[in-house]
């Protein structure tokens, strides 16, 4: 992936940066910075790519994102249009590994957090009691002074690095460099375009001259810098719209399948089932059991 440095606005009376995000402070792109993100979920739901992994996220989620791991969240239209009626919100930590001083990381105290910075390179998901220890510290902080802010945010690093309650999200492969100016904006067009287009045909055509390339040029471009291929990443973006649907409302199955651009109700259970490891029943019916 090829996405675009994100310079995060330092605060010079902080060592770190936290910040309450609603309406259209939640759009973002496809983005990169050399700090180190928190995110909390208040509330929201949409889509959200880190390295090579893509899934929804809902109220609630809890992720720490390495440094320079490229990612993007995409909160569904509803939570940017109308933040007051929704209570779209999510509190957001950036920080450097370096917050606290350059021999910070070298403290034998500090050895675990050390490694959980370099886990996190890939991205965690945070999970169970963790999670809403982490969510408890981070709400907390909102209305808490500086001094109290960093004792809290060191003891959410420690809760994590303590803990194995998480999920890696990119996978173990996943490797980044910098990108070639321009590359950000093709990469964000096919974004876009797919995510505005998916629930009808789309041919590669429209794609290859969206980004100026020809067909096997746009093919070729798009499975080196994603490591997929555009008709797998479309079909993602296609299931990841299906579960949403599946657990917001009473649709049926086959009305789902056509909503979310297939027809062909037998292909759609097909890649649901190769995406989620579930039929679309299955899914709804273990999401309504754990939730």
């Amino acid at each position: 992936m090829k996405p675009l440095l994100k310079k995060v606005t330092p605060d010079p009376q902080h060592s770190f940066s936290f910040r309450s995000d609603s309406g259209e402070r939640l759009i973002s792109n496809w983005h990169y910075h050399p700090e180190l993100e928190l995110v909390l979920i208040i509330q929201g739901s949409g889509t959200r790519m880190v390295g090579d992994h893509m899934e929804n996220f809902q109220d609630g989620e809890v992720v720490l994102l390495g440094a320079n791991l490229p990612h993007h969240w995409r909160h569904d239209d509803k939570f940017i249009r109308f933040p007051e009626q929704t209570g779209a919100k999510a509190l957001v930590i950036h920080f450097n590994d370096f917050f606290l001083g350059g021999e910070f990381l070298n403290l034998p105290e500090l050895h675990d957090i050390k490694t959980l910075f370099d886990t996190a390179k890939l991205g965690l998901k945070i999970r169970g009691k963790t999670k809403k220890t982490v969510a408890a510290l981070m709400e907390e902080m909102q209305n808490a002074p500086a001094s109290s802010q960093l004792i809290s945010l060191l003891s959410i690093l420690d809760q994590i690095s303590r803990s194995k309650e998480y999920m890696l999200l990119s996978s173990k492969g996943f490797s980044f460099h910098p990108p070639a100016q321009g590359d950000s904006d093709k990469i964000n067009a096919v974004y876009e375009f797919t995510f505005n287009h998916y629930h009808r045909k789309i041919n590669i055509q429209e794609l290859a001259t969206l980004t100026h390339l020809s067909r096997q040029s746009f093919c070729r471009y798009f499975k080196k810098k994603t490591r997929k291929t555009y008709f797998q990443f479309l079909a993602e973006v296609r299931i990841g719209q299906a579960c949403r649907i599946l657990i917001e409302n009473e649709k049926s199955v086959a009305e789902i399948c056509y909503a979310c651009g297939y027809n062909n109700p037998s292909n759609f259970n097909q890649q649901f089932k190769m995406i989620t490891r579930k039929t679309p029943v299955q899914y709804k019916k273990d999401y309504l059991t754990n939730n």
